[in-house]
């Protein structure tokens, strides 16, 4: 189970920037926000002047874990007060991080329980590609072929298409949840309709704080100086998000698209030097290779190269021209060793 939270090539650059970029991107947010939380006062309140040193320090303990705050000493009902979120920002933004790698190690469960461990692909054709030796290369070549093929409906290029879509309804709903802690709704809303700007948020910088000690109510004005940068850091968070859901939504409609008309785009170019009828070429395709194949080729080019996977799809023609024995997509699969040797798992 621990190697699907490794680093791993079995997706495209688009996944990529979800599942390792983005959620670098809240990981190292919470970090930050935890470490000034830490070593800067995270409220300072003004209390009463006869307060001594340790009634206001007590106050201020109070005032930053009791959570009863309001947006001015003019709100006394109970609906008015706010709940500041402020104490739990980097545990919201750590829940954050791991939610956009979740759909990756969904993905890694799928195609590992289907048999097609795309990331041993990578790494088998990437050591291919440092071979010195053209028989030896030649020969791993052949053995991995015969082990990407299979029969198979289209699961994993379905399978990769849902993943596509939980990537992005993920990034819309994170960035929904820090658009709501930053109040951007009611800001927008009275900004469009020429309404005063409101002040209020679940992340607000001044807030009054109230509380009893004993038969007395004490009420001290507060300004939460952590949300200064907590503020900051939601609203760049939402900008990278605003930026990253329409590259997610276009990729996503590209490959719903690739996958209703299964273009020969991809084959033409990697077999353009072979004589081939288009009729050999389609039968190539639907009958030989099927979806599936297909889509662990193009994962395969996408993180190793064009060249390398060139040759590859030319072993899987010769395959299908039956210039090898192993020509049947239900070739055993063989394991690729260090020597030259290929030894049945």
């Amino acid at each position: 189970m621990f190697e699907y939270f490794l680093y791993q090539q079995d997706d495209g650059i688009v996944e990529k920037l979800s599942r390792k970029y983005t959620s670098c991107l809240f990981l190292l947010s919470s970090v930050l926000v935890l470490l000034i939380q830490r070593f800067q006062d995270p409220i300072v309140c003004s209390f009463p002047d006869v307060f001594s040193s340790s009634q206001i320090s007590a106050g201020t303990d109070i005032c930053f874990w009791k959570d009863n705050y309001q947006t001015s000493r003019k709100l006394s009902n109970e609906h008015d007060k706010i709940f500041n979120i402020h104490k739990w920002l980097p545990c919201i933004l750590l829940l954050q991080a791991i939610s956009f790698f979740l759909p990756c190690i969904l993905w890694r469960i799928v195609y590992t329980l289907c048999g097609k461990n795309l990331s041993q692909f990578v790494n088998e054709i990437n050591y291919c590609n440092t071979l010195e030796s053209s028989d030896v290369r030649q020969r791993k070549l052949e053995i991995l072929g015969s082990r990407i093929l299979g029969r198979s409906s289209g699961f994993l290029s379905i399978t990769y298409g849902l993943i596509k879509l939980l990537y992005l309804i993920n990034a819309v709903g994170q960035m929904i949840l820090l658009a709501f802690l930053l109040n951007w709704g009611t800001l927008l809303f009275k900004f469009a309709h020429f309404l005063p700007i409101p002040k209020e948020s679940y992340l607000s910088l001044l807030v009054s704080c109230h509380y009893k000690i004993g038969k007395y109510e004490v009420s001290a004005d507060c300004v939460l100086q952590s949300n200064h940068w907590n503020g900051a850091m939601a609203c760049l968070l939402v900008i990278w998000l605003v930026a990253l859901i329409p590259i997610l939504l276009f990729d996503a409609i590209l490959w719903l698209i690739d996958y209703c008309r299964w273009p020969d785009k991809f084959l033409r170019e990697h077999l353009s030097s072979y004589n081939k009828e288009d009729e050999d070429l389609a039968q190539f395709k639907m009958f030989y290779l099927n979806r599936d194949t297909e889509f662990i080729l193009k994962i395969i080019a996408e993180n190793s190269g064009y060249f390398i996977v060139s040759e590859l799809v030319w072993k899987l023609w010769d395959y299908f021209s039956g210039k090898f024995p192993y020509s049947s997509p239900d070739a055993p699969p063989y394991e690729i060793t260090d020597d030259n040797e290929q030894s049945s798992i």
